[in-house]
């Protein structure tokens, strides 16, 4: 197995961690199409390893492209959500802050 690079910090893998949900986009079921019961059930595998291990399983066999395709299309959609999702979350966290402060400022008026 693979680690993979650090593409989140600490902080933002615990809060993925948090995270009950993420989204496979319709792109990949044209790569799923082409590919045996037993590529899809591996490439499940490697989703999971990945989301929840941040590991990503060895993909060099010849017969093992299609998952290899099929993941790393995966994992560029994943990264991509995932960032935009944190920074929705630093972002509300942000407002919750101000809205706290102003609060707090016109009750202490």
């Amino acid at each position: 197995m693979n680690k993979e690079t650090i593409l989140f910090t600490k902080e933002e893998q615990d809060k993925l961690c948090g995270k009950n949900s993420f989204l496979i986009n319709k792109t990949l079921f044209e790569d799923i199409k082409l590919m045996s019961d037993g590529e899809v059930k591996y490439l499940i595998y490697v989703i999971f390893e990945y989301v929840i291990y941040g590991v990503i399983p060895d993909l060099l066999n010849e017969d093992q492209r299609f998952v290899r395709v099929a993941f790393n299309r995966f994992k560029c959609d994943y990264v991509k959500d995932s960032k935009k999702w944190l920074e929705t979350c630093k972002l509300k966290s942000e407002r919750k802050k101000e809205d706290w402060q102003k609060r707090k400022k016109n009750t202490t008026v």
